[in-house]
């Protein structure tokens, strides 16, 4: 991670950086399990997610560099162990996330901004989402649209593909 000297809380964007590594070499399902509920309880009835679970009282909507955890990890869980209850489990909340970030109209809702170029004070530019913030929301309505394939949701995949197509 990018300060372990000083940096304990479990960051959504460190996690899901790692994840697939980390199932590449370890099996670690129990673990990332335990990280996806934590992150999505630690989320609101909104549909937003935090940058970091469990919180510790952190309130911030980090959008989808941060939050798609929420939806990579489980992508990664079934991709390297070929189960999918983390995905039957988790997809209505991972639903309400793509919901919530598509009706902050693909403008990232503040953020911790360090994808901005030097000119920009905002995290939320007034032509669109950040261009790294967009791409990780293609890749997470991307991998939402595989996902319902999986679980025989094909309406919903369509509508995610559609949004993919959209973002991207």
């Amino acid at each position: 991670t990018d300060c372990p000297n000083r940096e304990k809380l479990g960051w959504a964007g460190d996690a899901h950086v790692t994840a697939e590594e980390a199932m590449f070499n370890f099996y670690c399902p129990q673990f990332y399990t335990k990280y996806v509920n934590d992150l999505f309880d630690s989320g609101n009835e909104n549909g937003m997610v935090p940058g970091i679970a469990p919180t510790y009282g952190w309130t911030g909507d980090e959008g989808p560099a941060w939050a798609g955890a929420g939806v990579v990890i489980p992508w990664h869980m079934y991709r390297y162990y070929g189960d999918t209850r983390m995905l039957e489990d988790q997809y209505e909340k991972m639903a309400k996330w793509i919901a919530h970030m598509k009706k902050a109209r693909g403008i990232l809702p503040g953020g911790l901004g360090d994808w901005l170029p030097p000119h920009m004070d905002t995290a939320a530019p007034p032509e669109g989402m950040a261009p790294i913030a967009g791409g990780y929301y293609h890749y997470c309505c991307d991998k939402m649209a595989r996902i319902a394939d999986i679980l025989g949701k094909h309406e919903d995949a369509k509508k995610y593909r559609d949004l993919a197509a959209k973002v991207g």
